[in-house]
């Protein structure tokens, strides 16, 4: 009976230290490549679990969307080759803190 509750107690830590360990989310942008290298029509394509990929509308606010929107849009322009093309950025955004990692 001990074992048993050891083994049940030592699962539940287990399982709930990976739940706290990764909070994140993943957020894909979405845009075309112009001809002069800008991003257009620069939006977020699809917020989800990066465990499941199962996806999580309404998991942001429209300030937290915005924010990733303005962050991708301030990067490097991509390259004038890749005009016309779509292309995709993905973040990690950390539902503890409420911020994109690495920003």
């Amino acid at each position: 009976m001990c074992t048993k509750v050891i083994s049940t107690l030592a699962i539940l830590l287990l399982s709930a230290s990976l739940s706290l360990a990764g909070p994140y989310v993943t957020v894909m942008f979405e845009y075309t490549v112009g001809p002069d290298g800008s991003r257009r029509g620069l939006h977020v394509a699809r917020v989800e679990d990066p465990r499941t990929h199962r996806e999580l509308k309404g998991a942001l606010t429209q300030k937290e969307l915005q924010h990733g929107i303005d962050m991708v849009a301030q990067r490097k322009v991509p390259s004038a080759k890749d005009a016309g093309q779509k292309l995709y950025e993905i973040n990690l955004f950390d539902m503890g803190t409420r911020q994109y990692i690495g920003h």
